[in-house]
């Protein structure tokens, strides 16, 4: 049996206990928040980066009791990769602009305008 080609990626992930607060019920707890590629991160740049990603107007982050880091490999068949990657400039390594390549995602952008129904007309009596 041929060997499946495969894409692959590791992902640092940090994995950290915080205290949030429930602001409807005044209630804490410990929640376990996960954040991807912040492995350098000191606790206040990470705290930061957790109130970004988590906080609502309901939940607030308030503290961080723990965090561990781990590599997770991820991978995905060559014809999937191809399926759901987007072509990148190899020089400056940012998406390009493949309008004519992608047209079902630019129909998907663009929606259709609604019809308005014109104004009925008002008639003038002199």
């Amino acid at each position: 049996m041929a060997r499946i080609r495969m894409v692959t990626r590791t992902i640092e992930v940090i994995e950290v206990n915080a205290l949030c607060v429930d602001l409807t019920t005044a209630q804490t707890e410990t929640r376990t928040l996960e954040l991807t590629g912040a492995g350098s991160l000191s606790d206040d740049a990470l705290l930061k980066a957790l109130k970004k990603t988590y906080e609502t107007d309901v939940l607030k982050v308030v503290a961080i009791t723990s965090r561990t880091n781990r590599e997770e490999l991820y991978g995905l068949t060559e014809l999937d990769f191809l399926k759901y990657a987007k072509k990148l400039d190899p020089e400056t390594r940012k998406m390009l602009e493949t309008i004519e390549s992608e047209p079902e995602a630019l129909e998907a952008e663009v929606s259709p305008k609604p019809e308005v129904a014109p104004a009925p007309k008002k008639s003038r009596k002199k």
